[in-house]
């Protein structure tokens, strides 16, 4: 085993006795009283040394100094280990260079991570739908693919368009083709594996993009109550990533999504989200509104606050919702809703974050029973709470 100091925290010297191992207070430290005789070690543990021989980097002082000072780094949270058996960026292939940076910098945000390269490694075999495929969909998808989220699919049935245009999805050259296979273009260009949608699935991943409905204003919300049952959840036993269970029609290179992504125009659509809650499948849902986007709520069916949740919710304080939100669907069948160039991607980014930490599993996302309001004109972000509903099926 190796232990060496992050290679994503930066090391000063506040004075001669004094190292600063990172810059930010929730992930650095500050070491003081170090002698000149400290300095072999400090400088032996940026490539990496083996703790058994630690003793060895700082002959010239006390005894069982150099071990003292390895525990102190190690228990700041500021040194890594890893072994031969650890995932590294070796097993990565290809991609390693290109994910480098990202494994630096995830093994500062979570200290059990080691180097980072395990939670890369994980990432391969995750296998992530996105439904809608304009200019917000395909960024998305093109951000999930460069962090390591090994199959990407991009699920609509519609074509490229001027207004789909994007630095990171549609170029130019793209107008006019059909929109799923460009994005599948683009998840290849970002490093992931692209899935065709599979053929006569009843879990809710089909490739038509055409309900609407409202996108929540500031302040108390009117809510959508979708004109259908609520959802119920299938109880099934916990799966693994490599255990989940199959579409209907048993494609063995079809799994079931460890997640979907939900590209609404208005409002999220309940209908949608009630099959995949039945289907035990996490979803998230992100909203392109008239004057910014709304990433969110993140559904862990059982667990968190559903699509019908927030229906019901928004009934409560507005009976009127169900008769605007039926008008509001037709109008965003015939025409959909303007992207704007800089909010979509700040709502794709922002998006990524919530899929990687959901599948990731070492934090929970900040869309989980919330939505993340992105508004215009400065890209702010503001966070709102959605409880479970008492009134729905989902729990």
């Amino acid at each position: 085993m190796q232990l060496r100091l992050k290679p994503g925290l930066r090391r000063v010297w506040r004075d001669r006795t004094t190292l600063q191992v990172g810059l930010s207070p929730r992930h650095g430290a500050v070491v003081t009283g170090l002698t000149p005789h400290d300095l072999p070690l400090v400088e032996a543990l940026r490539q990496g040394v083996d703790p058994a021989v630690a003793s060895r980097s700082g002959t010239d002082g006390p005894p069982g100094r150099s071990q003292s000072l390895v525990r102190l780094l190690h228990a700041s949270g500021v040194l890594i280990a890893s072994d031969a058996h650890t995932p590294g960026p070796g097993r990565i292939g290809h991609g390693a260079d290109r994910l480098a940076p990202d494994a630096t910098v995830w093994s500062v945000v979570h200290p059990h991570c080691g180097d980072g390269w395990p939670l890369i490694a994980s990432r391969a075999g995750r296998y992530v739908v996105v439904r809608d495929a304009g200019r917000l969909g395909t960024t998305l998808a093109a951000t999930l693919a460069a962090a390591g989220v090994g199959s990407v699919a991009l699920h609509d049935s519609g074509r490229v368009t001027a207004a789909d245009l994007a630095p990171a999805g549609a170029g130019l050259p793209d107008l006019g083709r059909l929109r799923q296979a460009v994005g599948q273009d683009v998840v290849h260009r970002a490093g992931g594996r692209s899935e065709a949608p599979p053929r006569g699935s009843s879990t809710g991943h089909q490739a038509s993009v055409h309900q609407a409905s409202s996108h929540q204003a500031p302040g108390p919300t009117p809510t959508n109550r979708a004109p259908t049952r609520p959802p119920t959840r299938t109880r099934r036993p916990p799966t693994s990533p490599t255990t989940r269970p199959r579409h209907p029609h048993d494609d063995p290179t079809h799994p079931t999504p460890d997640l979907v992504v939900l590209i609404e125009h208005g409002a999220a659509d309940s209908r949608r989200g009630a099959t995949l809650v039945s289907d035990d499948v996490p979803h998230l849902a992100v909203v392109i509104g008239e004057d910014g986007v709304v990433v969110g709520p993140l559904v862990r069916p059982g667990l968190s606050a559903c699509l019908h949740c927030l229906d019901l919710h928004r009934q409560d304080r507005d009976p009127a919702w169900p008769g605007v939100l039926a008008q509001l669907r037709e109008q965003v069948a015939a025409s959909g809703s303007p992207q704007e160039s800089a909010s979509a991607g700040l709502a794709a980014a922002l998006a990524a974050l919530q899929v990687l930490a959901q599948l990731d599993g070492l934090t929970v996302p900040a869309a989980v029973g919330a939505t993340l309001e992105v508004e215009l004109p400065d890209g702010l972000i503001a966070r709102r709470r959605w409880p479970l509903h008492p009134a729905c099926g989902c729990h």
